[in-house]
């Protein structure tokens, strides 16, 4: 768990020292500059929120996995890999918000996270002995099929 912690941590270190603000907007009203940082700065927003909804997610996940087996470390190690990609297309959505390819990009990115995530997750709730717990995570996988699609479209 720590090193997921530490993971995510750093992604979203790695994405905001990618933020930077064009010197011109400090002296000078430059439209273009001002709305390419904005992109940037949305897209930036966009990408903490989904990763603080995963690594929220993520903490309850591991309280409900009695004891972690060697498949529950590599599929968080599948999870986490999606995750690492995501400060690679938040920049690139940042920079073309109009290109369909920056979009598939990261709609790529998230449909991946997603399918990573509910793999951990079907694989919790089959480790569980709890039946709260294992409802509980079927509740959250039918739910994760619906932000799979958007992601996918």
């Amino acid at each position: 768990e720590s090193f997921s912690d530490a993971v995510f941590a750093i992604v979203i270190t790695i994405m905001v020292l990618e933020i930077h603000i064009p010197d011109n907007l400090a002296f000078v009203n430059d439209p273009a500059a001002l709305r390419t940082f904005g992109a940037n700065f949305l897209t930036y927003a966009l990408s903490f929120f989904v990763i603080a909804n995963l690594w929220t997610s993520h903490h309850y996940l591991t309280f409900t996995v009695p004891m972690p087996t060697r498949g529950t470390i590599w599929f968080n190690n599948l999870l986490l890999f999606c995750i690492s990609m995501i400060p690679i297309a938040t920049p690139f959505l940042g920079e073309f918000p109009t290109s369909p390819r920056a979009a598939a990009a990261y709609g790529f990115v998230g449909a991946a996270c997603t399918g990573a995530f509910m793999l951990l997750r079907s694989h919790a709730r089959r480790r569980s002995h709890n039946p709260a717990h294992r409802e509980i995570h079927f509740r959250i996988l039918r739910k994760s099929a619906i932000f799979l699609a958007i992601y996918v479209a």
